[in-house]
């Protein structure tokens, strides 16, 4: 079933996209069918996750079930939505240490004062990882 342009009013994906090889084609999609707004996550290449690759035998040490996923650069993310005439209005930065501390250690609530002595410091705004963010249609 092919759902109409503009089928909904907006379109979420989250932990979607890195897994991806066509992620151009979701973005593309959620874009056809969103009529005025679409909000993912996205792991970038502007954070420590830049050592994913390094740091994957550690991470399927202690998960056992992790795959690898590809980071991106901010810039062909807003590429790919400029293309289907939307525009970044809104990023949240999520982390800065690893997802892999915060799935290990996350019970704990070490984890959360560090993460929010990050972002009061300002680090969370420049490397945090996952970027979540808001496209809003600029076509009519």
């Amino acid at each position: 079933m092919r759902l109409t342009d503009r089928h909904f009013d907006a379109v979420v994906s989250i932990r979607l996209m890195a897994h991806l090889e066509n992620w151009r084609g979701l973005v593309a999609e959620m874009c056809r069918v969103a009529r005025q707004n679409v909000v993912i996550d996205y792991p970038t290449s502007a954070s420590p996750n830049a050592l994913s690759l390094v740091a994957l035998p550690l991470k399927r040490a202690v998960e056992h079930d992790t795959r690898t996923y590809r980071t991106f650069r901010n810039s062909e993310v807003r590429e790919a939505f400029a293309a289907s005439g939307f525009a970044p209005v809104a990023t949240y930065k999520q982390l800065v240490l690893p997802m892999l501390a915060h799935r290990v250690l996350g019970r704990f609530g070490v984890l959360r004062w560090a993460e929010g002595m990050l972002r009061a410091l300002g680090t969370t705004k420049v490397v945090g990882n996952p970027v979540l963010i808001r496209f809003d249609r600029i076509t009519a």
